[in-house]
């Protein structure tokens, strides 16, 4: 069978830039996608500008990625998400997870306005360590637009801590590489605030260990 592969010794949450970009050009060449490699260029260049700005070296004071960081310490986040923009919230969630070792979850946009926004207020004790993460843009809709300025609203109205973080870039894929980004440096410094090393993953080595002995037991 036809077969690409790469070589790079990390964890996959590490190696997204060569699994996507290696994907997005595979379906290109296949028909299935339009050429992207204008997009991939630009998004590289919003990030490395946007890395000089959040990188270690830069002071809490002006680096907007351990701010976010020193302000999510101790609490809960939950990543919202629309359009474009909703598989994102999920990485966000999934990196606070297991580069910061932190609780986290998230809800996709405008599914939560049917459920999730009836019940922000209780218990009182979550909802006053729930800080709300909108990952929005200035590529999303119109009445998407809309959505977000009432959701936030409706957040503040019960109390409910509340940030937007915006994309950047001139694409969609700008956009979403760039919240990706930042979103690695955020987890990251935020496992130095949990005093958690960011590389190991031991609860699910755990569980794979006792699924795979279970698996043999019923075999």
């Amino acid at each position: 069978m036809p077969l690409v592969r790469f070589d790079y010794q990390s964890s996959p949450r590490a190696a997204m830039g060569y699994s996507f970009t290696l994907l997005l050009g595979l379906l290109h060449r296949l028909g299935l996608l339009r050429d992207y490699s204008a997009d991939v260029e630009e998004a590289a260049q919003v990030m490395e500008a946007w890395q000089a700005e959040i990188g270690p070296a830069v002071p809490a004071a002006r680096n907007a990625a351990k701010s976010q960081a020193g302000r999510l310490a101790g609490r809960l986040p939950v990543v919202y998400g629309a359009g474009f923009l909703a598989a994102v919230a999920n990485r966000w969630k999934t990196q606070f997870n297991e580069n910061s070792k932190h609780w986290a979850f998230f809800e996709v946009l405008p599914e939560l306005n049917h459920n999730a926004v009836v019940g922000l207020g209780i218990p009182q004790s979550v909802r006053d360590q729930v800080t709300v993460l909108m990952l929005r843009s200035s590529m999303d809709h119109p009445r998407v637009q809309v959505r977000w300025d009432v959701t936030e609203k409706l957040l503040r109205r019960e109390g409910v801590t509340a940030e937007t973080v915006q994309g950047r870039g001139k694409s969609k894929l700008a956009h979403m590489l760039s919240l990706i980004h930042f979103n690695d440096y955020v987890s990251f410094y935020l496992a130095m605030l949990n005093g958690a090393d960011p590389s190991p993953v031991e609860a699910i080595a755990f569980l794979k260990q006792r699924l795979a002995e279970a698996g043999a037991e019923i075999a």
